[in-house]
């Protein structure tokens, strides 16, 4: 035609879309330079003998203008009638869109119609024709404009009718899909964020880093993939009747949501700094959960639905910043969330935002070691949940709530007495990563309450469903055959134990190689294991390995590597060369102090350790004022039956007993331990006993 644009687009009395004034397609060895200049002012709407400036193509404008111009004059023409204006298209550079509330579909549509290049627009008018149609199928027509309706309907209205049936097709759905997951996980941003976390220094942790960032880049190609399956499969539902119309649009929603959650996360973490190191798998919402949407829920309002996606959107960076390790700024980001939510006000379509901000405060306070008001956090967030119908947010929270209870509380019983609600929930959920969790918490509530047997049953149980959901060597699985070691080792089955460990070292090695920390992590377990049969020699070798590893790949202030320096002191005071032990505890002691505040569990073992070393050493005045120094710190900070009292207590006891000849101080510590271990877990418990 080579010269589409709006005033050469006709509707007909009868309703009809007819494109008119084909004077210049019978031109077809036509060019530019053939005809004369074209003026340097761009010609608003007179027509040229090689068309219209202001509608034309780059090839076009040079002389080449082929069919594919043709769908680029169509999509400056789409720009205009559904956004007012005309595209501003420069070279070189991103389309930019006025704000207005519109299908991101369409954006993903005029932008690749609109390619400089030709070779990357879509293959001919048909293909664009198909991704159009797909969007007003797939459109919740109560989320777009009246007149955006009318725009679209209209200018597709002559290249899809032409007097044939209109009928979608899975070919054109799925094509949309991926349009609109390319736009949030393409190869480019695939390939920048790998780089990102990778890093481009070639030294210092930089094989842990490439290794970490390819794991997380599969794992979102997991997740882009079964998003677009899933959205394919929800359309093909509705087509055979086996889903509503009404449960597809909701299903449509919450896969849009999803989406939106993976282009937040994307971003986060392209945002990090570039010695960032992804701590676990990625934190996404459920594609699955989708699947049980049988309606379109509430019906919203468009600043409402803004709203919600504001919040999502906060959520969703906070889970980034979490899984990259930026704690900090992660509960900056929920403070953020909460203060947005109170000044919003009351509303039923904010709840399910309202339970997911509860829970990552819950997450928070764990991380600062509040656990009361974690567990606040949590019965709030659960309680809200359950009214919001958000089966995902409540399964969470009582998981979580769950483990609080029974690892930090102390609570066991009342733990396990949660089992019952929450396996209903995990049946009705039906995720089997969700289900995999819980028995890890399972494991960990038992391991803490001294049953090592049910421990090990619930290792079992992971185990097994890991051999159906991952590849025998993926490093969760690696992780859970080591964590069974572990509970092997506190039943006193060393031998068992020792192979447990070692299989799961194997899979790191094999997957991750043995220079990864993970590795050094399990050949610090298979060093305290050495050590607890007398194997000194094997244990320091072990131990320095992982030591060398963690330096190696994390840096020598990494928090991580006072996990082998504790090992490498043990054995230094099994021999009784206690300098050599005073050096590596006070590297422990002040690795955890840059880290973590004084009243922190894991600083108050170093106080002590620290102390008993200097005690040895003849520095017993030294060792007095530092543990009590984090006694009154703790009983300022949390009361006089905190149960993080009971390690310092006993380290200053054990001063008093054996150094000081102090019997009498010793007792009163050592019973003052006694009464806030039996207020916490009562008298029978392996730890009072």
């Amino acid at each position: 035609h080579r010269d589409i644009k709006p005033t050469n687009i006709f509707i007909g009395d009868d309703g009809r879309v007819r494109i008119g004034d084909f004077g210049l397609a019978t031109q077809r060895d036509w060019s530019a330079r053939e005809a004369g200049e074209l003026p340097t002012a761009e010609g608003e709407e007179s027509t040229y003998q090689g068309g219209t400036p202001a509608y034309m193509s780059p090839e076009q404008i040079s002389g080449e203008a082929t069919r594919l111009s043709d769908q680029y004059s169509f999509c400056l023409t789409l720009f205009e009638a559904l956004y007012g204006q005309r595209a501003r298209v420069q070279s070189g550079e991103k389309l930019q869109f006025p704000k207005r509330k519109l299908p991101r579909g369409l954006r993903v549509i005029l932008r690749q119609g609109l390619q400089a290049d030709p070779t990357q627009r879509y293959p001919d008018m048909s293909s664009l024709v198909s991704a159009l149609q797909a969007l007003l199928t797939l459109r919740r027509r109560r989320q777009a404009s009246a007149g955006a309706s009318v725009a679209l309907a209209l200018t597709v209205g002559y290249w899809y009718g032409r007097g044939q049936e209109q009928q979608e097709s899975l070919e054109s759905v799925r094509q949309f899909a991926e349009s609109e997951v390319q736009e949030v996980w393409s190869h480019e941003i695939r390939a920048q964020l790998q780089a990102r976390l990778t890093g481009s220094d070639a030294g210092l942790g930089h094989a842990y880093r490439a290794s970490r960032a390819a794991e997380l880049v599969r794992s979102l190609d997991r997740y882009a993939l079964d998003l677009l399956d899933a959205r394919t499969l929800s359309w093909q539902a509705m087509a055979q009747g086996e889903l509503s119309g009404q449960g597809y649009d909701g299903q449509r929603r919450c896969y849009g949501e999803r989406l939106r959650g993976l282009s937040v996360f994307v971003e986060t973490l392209l945002q990090a700094e570039a010695d960032s190191v992804p701590l676990a798998s990625p934190a996404l919402d459920l594609i699955e959960s989708c699947q049980r949407t049988t309606s379109t829920g509430p019906l919203l309002s468009e600043s409402q639905q803004r709203e919600m996606e504001a919040l999502q959107a906060l959520i969703q960076q906070a889970r980034g910043q979490k899984f990259l390790g930026q704690i900090t700024q992660s509960a900056e980001t929920i403070g953020k969330l909460q203060a947005q939510l109170r000044s919003l006000g009351t509303g039923a379509h904010l709840d399910s935002i309202r339970a997911q901000a509860e829970y990552w405060m819950g997450v928070q306070s764990v991380n600062e070691q509040d656990f009361e008001g974690a567990e606040t956090s949590f019965r709030a967030s659960f309680a809200i949940a359950k009214k919001a119908g958000d089966l995902r947010t409540s399964t969470d929270s009582s998981i979580a709530l769950m483990h609080l209870l029974g690892t930090h509380g102390g609570r066991t019983e009342q733990a396990l007495a949660m089992q019952v609600y929450v396996e209903a929930d995990l049946r009705v959920l039906a995720d089997p990563d969700l289900l995999v969790n819980y028995h890890e918490q399972l494991a960990a509530i038992y391991m803490h309450a001294g049953r090592y047997d049910k421990a090990l049953r619930e290792h079992a149980q992971v185990l097994d469903r890991m051999g159906t959901l991952y590849e025998a060597d993926d490093p969760r699985v690696a992780t859970a055959h080591f964590n069974r070691g572990v509970c092997l080792d506190l039943l006193g089955r060393l031998k068992e134990a020792e192979i447990a460990m070692s299989k799961g070292r194997g899979l790191i090695e094999s997957r991750l190689g043995a220079e990864n920390p993970d590795y050094a992590s399990m050949q610090r377990g298979l060093a305290l294991l050495a050590y607890k049969q007398g194997r000194l020699p094997e244990a320091e070798e072990l131990a320095l390995s992982s030591l060398t590893i963690r330096e190696r790949s994390l840096g020598p202030q990494h928090p991580t590597i006072a996990e082998s320096v504790e090992i490498l002191a043990a054995i230094a005071k099994q021999r009784g060369d206690w300098p050599r032990a005073k050096n590596f505890l006070q590297r422990v002691f002040d690795l955890r102090k840059m880290r973590l505040q004084a009243t922190d569990e894991r600083m108050v073992a170093a106080s002590v350790n620290l102390a008993a070393a200097l005690a040895e050493l003849g520095q017993r005045e030294e060792a007095e004022t530092l543990l009590q120094g984090v006694i009154d710190e703790i009983e300022r900070e949390f009361g006089v039956m905190e149960f993080r009292l009971v390690r310092a207590l006993m380290g200053l006891g054990n001063l008093h007993d054996v150094d000081g000849g102090e019997s009498e101080n010793a007792l009163a510590l050592y019973l003052r331990a006694l009464a806030i271990t039996e207020a916490k877990f009562g008298a029978s418990h392996p730890r009072s006993v």
